[in-house]
């Protein structure tokens, strides 16, 4: 049954039972009891894994039979006309690239947070892709000997980098020897062949071990997108060399299966993905990537995408499209940012569950260049497009909540519209920090837009080096919870104003009529000493205001800090400090924008302050400099063990 609106249906009780302990019914040398106890699909064996590939080539997100469906579409379906026209630019771009050089190790065997190969390993399963494709439909074309070449000087290359660099050029070799098989020559197959046994398939065996033991089981390393994108780049590698080298292929098949469930189950029953929206694009594409060849490669999904196993899965998509506003823009939280927000995998995603709006969604993305700099993986972005899409829509389905709250991530979203680009979006929130290793003290944190701008923000994530992913995470100022916009309290005291990174706040939707919404936040999960902090955030669809209300109540006396991040460039705060007037100047796409911020509360005496989006302490923190593009507005009362806080956001004022 196709998902049927946006805003999750409470899933039945009991709808995995049976589901939860599988016997193990292969050996626990290939899948261990560790792993096998929390599957919900029993994997089959290496031996049946290695049956069920088809002996034909293409097979992976490919056959023969999709693309002549697809020669046909295209000669009719201007929407996959478009998209071949991106492709064909984005390989005359590649033509006159030099191939992609291997970048070595700065230390031996001391590897940065971000590994030196995966950008070149990302790049090159983008030309693949692109060349690939091109070389299949237009085969008298220059494209098969671009791809030649960049093959062969990858092969060259002195290593694959590690776990996720090798595993995306595992992908991106796999479908390079699968699409063109025809046209390699014996010994380019041979080494083709060779490459990815001994660099994947073989360094697969070793890595699974490492990733499975119990420990490492619980860590967010085999829940995160990290296991999506090694388990399924090793098994498209695997999938390409079922018949020539099942010895390998079979146990990585039968592992990988096993071991991206781990990741699924990370979904949220309720299509959260933890980890926040940039890191829902990396884990959704190589999930949507996965199921296609598991698809094209088998002839099924072999259980695995049914709805009553992991719902997380059948209802992301929708979680996706809540958390974008009107403007494109997604509620960046985590390790987030905020650039139009678009994944070839909602198309995957709306296609199986029945999702339209989500196809609808990425057919309304225009075309963006391989050359732009803010947008990597583009190349592969398009080809995933025109191969998962159709020449129709799902069936229509109810229309989508304007407000919804979800439980797994502690998010609330409400919003004016869902068609209208003004509307006003007001993104929320709580959830917990504790085994994410991308989530940011960020508890309260409120984002909002109107009018197709955004006026609360978040400020992004801080410097990805390896402190940053260890213990002195939240000593980066963009982690901290002073450098989001929510409530600080004692920030001068021992923790800095940060709150817990263990415990759980909670946000709800509590009213969701035709002309109001509202949300409740309950901050003292992650504040256990404090007697009350609570944020109480109303929507008033008709006259487009937002009001935020706060109250706090503390053991003892103390500073208590209101304050938002806001990316306007006009910001100007009146003289009496009751109000501060935001706003964007007119461009060549929108007129000039303006939103005020009120002071409602009874406390006379409370001000707006405009100041740098800087740490207030810079001793206690690793990085003291200020980011750019954004101020901070801070209301403060000092020395007091109460504040109640009423502020108004009241858009084109």
């Amino acid at each position: 049954m196709p998902i049927s609106r946006l805003l999750l249906i409470p899933l039945l009780a009991g709808h995995l039972a049976g589901m939860d302990s599988l016997a193990p019914v292969i050996a626990p040398e290939v899948v261990p009891p560790v792993v096998a106890q929390v599957l919900r699909v029993v994997p089959p064996t290496p031996a049946e894994f290695v049956s069920r590939i088809s002996k034909t080539h293409p097979r992976l997100l490919l056959t023969n039979d999709d693309q002549a469906r697809l020669v046909a579409r295209l000669a009719t379906d201007p929407i996959a006309q478009r998209w071949l026209g991106a492709i064909r630019a984005n390989g005359a771009y590649y033509e006159g690239q030099p191939p992609i050089a291997y970048v070595p190790e700065p230390i031996p065997g001391q590897r940065a947070q971000v590994g030196p190969m995966l950008w070149p390993g990302r790049a090159f399963v983008d030309r693949v892709l692109t060349l690939g494709l091109l070389a299949r439909l237009e085969p008298a074309g220059p494209a098969f000997e671009r791809l030649r070449q960049e093959v062969q000087h990858a092969l060259t290359w002195a290593d694959w980098g590690n776990d996720i660099a090798r595993y995306e050029i595992a992908c991106g070799m796999a479908i390079a020897y699968d699409w063109c098989h025809e046209r390699w020559t014996p010994a380019e197959r041979a080494a083709l062949e060779q490459a990815m046994a001994q660099r994947a398939l073989e360094g697969y065996q070793t890595d699974f071990q490492r990733w499975t033991g119990k420990v490492r089981l619980a860590s967010s390393l085999n829940r995160n997108n990290v296991n999506l994108v090694n388990n399924a780049g090793a098994s498209l590698a695997a999938m390409a060399l079922a018949d020539v080298r099942p010895d390998l292929a079979g146990p990585v098949l039968t592992r990988s299966f096993a071991l991206i469930q781990v990741s699924l189950a990370a979904y949220g029953d309720d299509g959260t993905w933890y980890e926040g929206i940039n890191y829902w694009r990396f884990a959704s594409r190589h999930l949507a990537q996965y199921a296609a060849c598991l698809i094209s490669a088998t002839g099924s999904d072999q259980g695995l995408f049914q709805e009553d196993r992991y719902p997380g899965v059948a209802h992301t998509a929708a979680w996706a499209l809540q958390m974008t506003a009107p403007s494109g823009r997604p509620f960046d939280f985590a390790d987030g940012d905020a650039r139009p927000f678009a994944s070839a995998a909602l198309l995957w995603l709306g296609w199986r569950y029945g999702i339209p709006l989500a196809v609808e969604h990425e057919r309304r993305i225009p075309f963006q260049s391989a050359t732009d700099p803010l947008h990597r993986n583009l190349g592969r972005e398009v080809v995933h497009r025109l191969l998962f899409d159709r020449d129709h829509l799902p069936p229509a389905t109810a229309a989508p909540a304007l407000d919804a709250d979800f439980l797994d991530g502690g998010i609330g979203v409400m919003r004016s519209s869902w068609s209208d680009p003004a509307a006003v979006f007001v993104g929320i929130k709580a959830g917990t920090a504790d085994g994410n290793r991308h989530a940011h003290l960020d508890a309260g944190t409120i984002i909002m837009e109107a009018d197709g701008r955004r006026w609360l923000t978040e400020i992004g994530p801080g410097p990805y080096e390896k402190p940053y992913f260890g213990e002195d995470r939240y000593r980066y100022f963009q982690a901290r919870t002073e450098g989001h916009g929510t409530l600080i309290l004692d920030p001068a005291g021992p923790a800095g104003g940060n709150h817990q990174e263990t415990g759980v706040a909670r946000v709800k939707i509590v009213r969701s009529e035709a002309g109001m919404a509202e949300a409740q936040v309950d901050l003292r999960g992650v504040y256990p000493t404090a007697q009350r902090v609570e944020r109480r955030v109303v929507l008033d669809r008709t006259s487009r205001q937002v009001r935020i209300d706060d109250t706090v109540a503390l053991p003892v006396a103390s500073t208590i800090r209101w304050q938002a991040y806001t990316p306007a460039p006009g910001v100007t705060v009146s003289e009496d400090g009751r109000s501060v007037l935001l706003s964007y100047p007119a461009d060549a796409t929108s007129p000039a924008a303006y939103l005020r911020l009120r002071l409602k509360s009874d406390d006379l005496g409370q001000r707006f302050v405009e100041e740098d989006a800087a740490p207030l302490d810079p001793a206690v923190v690793r990085n003291p400099g200020t980011v750019p593009g954004f101020r901070r507005l801070a209301i403060v009362v000092s020395g007091s063990r109460e504040a109640a806080f009423a502020v108004t956001l009241e858009p084109g004022q």
